[in-house]
C-alpha cells in the first residue's frame, strides 16, 4: 500500500539510509543462543536520520495485524501489514508477538539490518560505509532505476528493468540493491494482480 506518488519519500529515504548508524545486536535469544538487535537498538540507530530527512515510522494495530507506515512530510507514504502470530493466547504472548513484528516491520520498511561484525570492527565498517556513500553516480543510477520500476505498466516492462538492475549491480550499494528488489517485487505483484483482474 502506498500513496499515489512516492518519489519524494524514496529520495528522502536514500539520504536517511546513508546516515544510519551501525545497528548493534544488543540482546541474546536464550533459546537459540544468538544475539539480535532489539527494537530500541534499531530505532536508536535510524531515528535521528529519518527525522532529519522528514520521515517517520508509524505503527498501529488493525484487528490481529500490525500496520507499519513510513510517512514523509510531503504527504507521501508507504505501508505494510503483518499478521500477528502469538504463540500463547494471553496478554504476554500477544505483547511478545507485537514487539517481534514491530521490530521486523520497522526494519523492513526503512531497509536496515543489524551488523554481523564484532564491535571491534565498528570503526572500519563505518569508514568503509562513509567512503561508499560519497559515490554520487550510484545515487543517480538508483533513482533512475527506482523511477523505471514505479512507472512500469506491464510485467514485461518490469522484467526489462530487472535486467537493468542486474547489469548495474556492481555500481550500486547493497542497501540500494535491496530497496530496488523489494520495490520491484511489490510492483510486480501489483501488475500481476491488475492483469488477472483485467
Amino acid at each position: 500500500m502506498q500513496s499515489e506518488q512516492i518519489n519524494e519519500l524514496v529520495k528522502a529515504l536514500v539520504l536517511a539510509q546513508a546516515e544510519f548508524k551501525l545497528i548493534k545486536k544488543d540482546s541474546l535469544n536464550p533459546f537459540y543462543n544468538k544475539k539480535y538487535a532489539t527494537l530500541d537498538s534499531v530505532i536508536d540507530s535510524t531515528g535521528e536520520a529519518l527525522r532529519k530527512n522528514g520521515l517517520v515510522v508509524i505503527q498501529t494495530m488493525q484487528d490481529d495485524s500490525l500496520v507499519t507506515t513510513l510517512a514523509h512530510t510531503s504527504g507521501q507514504w508507504i505501508s505494510g501489514i503483518a499478521f500477528l502470530h502469538a504463540i500463547k493466547q494471553d496478554p504476554q504472548g500477544m505483547g511478545s508477538a507485537i514487539t517481534y513484528q514491530r521490530r521486523y516491520g520497522y526494519s523492513a520498511i526503512v531497509q536496515c539490518a543489524p551488523s554481523d561484525e564484532d564491535d571491534d570492527g565498528n570503526s572500519h565498517i563505518q569508514e568503509k560505509k562513509a567512503s561508499q556513500n560519497k559515490n554520487p553516480d550510484s545515487e543517480k543510477l538508483y533513482f533512475d532505476l527506482m523511477g523505471k520500476i514505479e512507472v512500469s505498466q506491464k510485467t514485461t516492462q518490469l522484467e526489462e528493468v530487472s535486467k537493468e538492475i542486474k547489469a548495474n549491480t556492481p555500481s550500486l550499494k547493497k542497501i540500494q540493491i535491496d530497496a530496488l528488489r523489494d520495490t520491484y517485487a511489490r510492483r510486480m505483484g501489483e501488475l500481476k494482480l491488475q492483469e488477472v483482474v483485467g
